[in-house]
C-alpha cells in the first residue's frame, strides 16, 4: 500500500489523514419537538445525525454557500434510487458568515457539524448517504466526494431532545 512504502521509506507525512470523516447516529424527534423545524412534522419521527468531522484546519462550505465555494450536499438513497421529498427532509447546519478580501459573503462550518436527516416515514431498511463537500485549508481546497452507509434505525432510539445537539436542530 501507499502507506507501507511511505513507511519504508521513512516518509510518513507523504500520506495525510483524508480532511473528512463522517459519523451517525439516531434519535427519536417528538411531534411537539418537530413541530419547530423549518418545514415541521406532526408526529414522532426518527432522525439520523450525519456528522461531519475536519481534519485538523480543514473547513467546508455550508448548504447555502454564499457567493463563493460549493454547497454542502447530502443526498439519501435506497435501493439505488433518492428516497422521495415528502419521505425525507434533510436539515442543514447555517454555518458562520465570513467575507473574503473583495468582499464576497460565505458560510463555512468548522469544527464537527450536525446534518440532521429526519424520516418522515420509518424507513426499515438501510440507506445510502451521498456526501458532496468541497474540504478546504489555508492551502488549498477540493471537492470530496463519499457515499456512506447508514443502517437502518434500531427499534429503541433515545430522545433528541436530550441529545446534547438538539439546540441545532
Amino acid at each position: 500500500t501507499v502507506l507501507t512504502m511511505a513507511l519504508a521509506l521513512g516518509r510518513a507525512d507523504a500520506v495525510q489523514a483524508p480532511p473528512y470523516r463522517f459519523h451517525t447516529e439516531w434519535a427519536k424527534l417528538s411531534a411537539m419537538d418537530g413541530r419547530r423545524l423549518s418545514t415541521p412534522v406532526d408526529q414522532n419521527v426518527d432522525v439520523a445525525v450525519l456528522w461531519l468531522i475536519p481534519s485538523a484546519g480543514y473547513y467546508t462550505y455550508g448548504h447555502e454557500a454564499g457567493e463563493e465555494g460549493m454547497p454542502l450536499s447530502v443526498s439519501v438513497l435506497a435501493d439505488g434510487a433518492p428516497l422521495p421529498q415528502d419521505a425525507v427532509q434533510i436539515q442543514y447546519p447555517r454555518g458562520r458568515e465570513s467575507r473574503s478580501a473583495d468582499g464576497a459573503v460565505s458560510r463555512h462550518l468548522y469544527g464537527p457539524s450536525p446534518v440532521f436527516i429526519i424520516f418522515r416515514q420509518h424507513e426499515t431498511r438501510a440507506v445510502t448517504l451521498s456526501i458532496s463537500l468541497l474540504a478546504c485549508s489555508a492551502q488549498h481546497c477540493f471537492p470530496v466526494r463519499d457515499t456512506i452507509l447508514l443502517p437502518a434505525a434500531p427499534d429503541s432510539l433515545p430522545n433528541a431532545a436530550n441529545a446534547p445537539w438538539s439546540a441545532e436542530l
